[in-house]
C-alpha cells in the first residue's frame, strides 16, 4: 500500500499561506521554490497527488511552475461540488466526487492501493490535512520551516483534536535559514494504532 506523505512550506508561526492563499513569502534563488528545499528528492518518491478542490483552485491561481506534470493528480470534490475547470494544465487532474455513501477515507484508501512506483503526496489545505491526521492516515510529514513570521494566515495543520507523536528521520538547514525536517510516525504511535 502506498504511503501518504505531506510536503509543506510553513512560517515560523505555523502558517502555510496568507489569508488569501498567497505563498509569495516562500523564497527561492531562481523564482521556483520547488527546485529546492528537498522537493526534487520528495517528488522522486511519489507518483500520485491527492488534493482538495480549494487547493486545486489555489494551485491554478499561482504562476509558479508546479513540477507535477508527470504525476497522477486526484482532486476531491466534497458533496458533489463541481470541479472548477482548469485555468491551465497542471498535470493529469482527475476529479473524484466524494458522496455521502463513500467518504474521502475510502476514496484515498482506493488510491493507495493503485499500483505504481511511488507514494501519494497529500497536497491539501488545513482541512484535508487535519482530517487525515485525525484518522491516523498520514505516514510522513515533510516541513520546510521558513524564517518568516506572517502574523496571520491559514494554519497548515488546523485543529484535529488528538495528540500524535512523530520521530525526526532527517533534517537539513539551508543558507537562507530554512529548515527541512522529515517526520514519520513514532513506533509508539504505530504500536497503539
Amino acid at each position: 500500500m502506498k504511503k501518504l506523505k505531506i510536503f509543506a512550506f510553513v512560517s515560523i508561526d505555523g502558517y502555510s499561506s496568507r489569508i488569501n492563499g498567497d505563498i509569495d513569502w516562500v523564497p527561492s534563488p531562481n523564482s521556483n521554490p520547488f527546485d529546492h528545499y528537498g522537493m526534487p528528492e520528495f517528488l522522486e518518491s511519489i507518483d500520485t497527488i491527492v488534493m482538495n478542490r480549494m487547493q486545486n483552485i489555489l494551485l491554478q491561481s499561482h504562476s509558479v511552475n508546479w513540477p507535477i506534470a508527470d504525476k497522477t493528480c486526484y482532486v476531491l470534490s466534497y458533496r458533489g461540488q463541481p470541479l472548477a475547470p482548469p485555468v491551465k494544465s497542471v498535470g493529469g487532474l482527475r476529479s473524484l466526487t466524494v458522496d455521502d455513501t463513500r467518504g474521502p477515507l475510502e476514496r484515498i484508501r482506493d488510491i493507495q492501493l493503485i499500483g505504481g512506483r511511488g507514494d501519494v503526496w497529500v497536497m491539501g489545505d488545513h482541512r484535508l490535512t487535519a482530517y487525515l491526521l485525525q484518522y491516523d492516515m498520514i505516514d510522513e510529514i515533510n516541513i520546510v520551516r521558513l524564517p518568516v513570521l506572517l502574523g496571520s494566515g491559514l494554519s497548515f495543520f488546523g485543529d484535529f483534536g488528538i495528540e500524535t507523536h512523530w520521530r525526526v528521520d532527517n533534517y537539513n538547514k539551508y543558507d537562507n535559514g530554512a529548515i527541512l525536517t522529515r517526520y514519520s510516525k513514532s513506533m509508539m504511535e504505530i504500536a497503539t494504532a
